[in-house]
């Protein structure tokens, strides 16, 4: 097979994936996908060379989903929030143009095409990957990736196997991942923060990050970041985005 037609084949598969999260989020689209750039097989390291297996308790089942609910008030709505992630002159929303986009400096959220082409993510001198989508079962959208898919690349990595559905307690990985994040930017590096689409999940601990160390508002936060890139966290954990913005700001009743 070409290395043409290895390309086609992984682009399909990629944006398969991405209908099928737009199914789940039922969120109004408009506009074109994202750009695809052409990239050659050994762009790719290969899957699962160093001969590990997947850790089974790393699978999260649906029957296992539960977090607790929250009983404090709450200073903004789920609503309002989804309302700010539309386009404010149309009303609606638009899939990111690009794979990756900068959202802040030293970090760039992303998708797993991104993530995966090692020719990339030297363009853009990533010294770190945050995969929030870690995981083996395509049918959650989750993207097989571990620290030894990198290590030749000199690039530390960090796994969440978070699944992109309401019920999912997102807000067990917050403060881990605002924590490699900014254990990576104070050591002047580059981080990509990706999922699938780089939307939902890894958009959500980019979030949080700028939440939890950079004390901004779920509000401001949100306003960074779609300056620069469209992002979609599901309701869920929009939910669990506006807990941790009352927590660090003490908006508790």
């Amino acid at each position: 097979m070409s290395d043409s037609s290895t390309t086609a084949e992984t682009l399909s598969f990629h944006h398969n994936l991405l209908d099928k999260q737009l199914m789940i989020e039922n969120v109004p689209v408009c506009g074109g996908r994202r750009f695809k750039r052409p990239f050659s097989k050994k762009d790719f390291p290969l899957l699962g060379d160093d001969g590990e297996e997947e850790d089974p308790m790393k699978c999260i089942f649906l029957s296992s989903l539960a977090r607790k609910e929250y009983s404090g008030g709450k200073s903004t709505s789920v609503l309002k929030m989804r309302d700010l992630l539309r386009d404010p002159i149309t009303g609606r929303w638009r899939w990111p143009v690009n794979g990756a986009d900068q959202v802040y400096p030293g970090i760039y959220l992303g998708d797993a095409y991104t993530a995966m082409c090692i020719k990339v993510l030297k363009e853009l001198n990533i010294t770190a990957v945050l995969n929030a989508s870690q995981g083996t079962m395509s049918d959650w959208n989750y993207v097989n990736t571990k620290a030894s898919y990198y290590v030749n690349s000199n690039i530390a990595f960090f796994g969440i196997p978070a699944v992109d559905l309401k019920h999912y307690p997102i807000n067990q990985h917050f403060q881990e991942g605002a924590d490699f994040i900014h254990k990576v930017i104070q050591n002047r590096g580059v981080i990509l923060v990706h999922c699938v689409a780089g939307i939902s999940r890894s958009a959500s601990m980019v979030l949080a990050y700028l939440i939890i160390k950079k004390k901004m508002t779920l509000e401001e936060a949100i306003n960074t970041v779609k300056k620069k890139r469209s992002i979609a966290p599901n309701e869920g954990f929009l939910e669990q985005l506006i807990e941790l913005n009352d927590t660090i700001h003490h908006l508790k009743k």
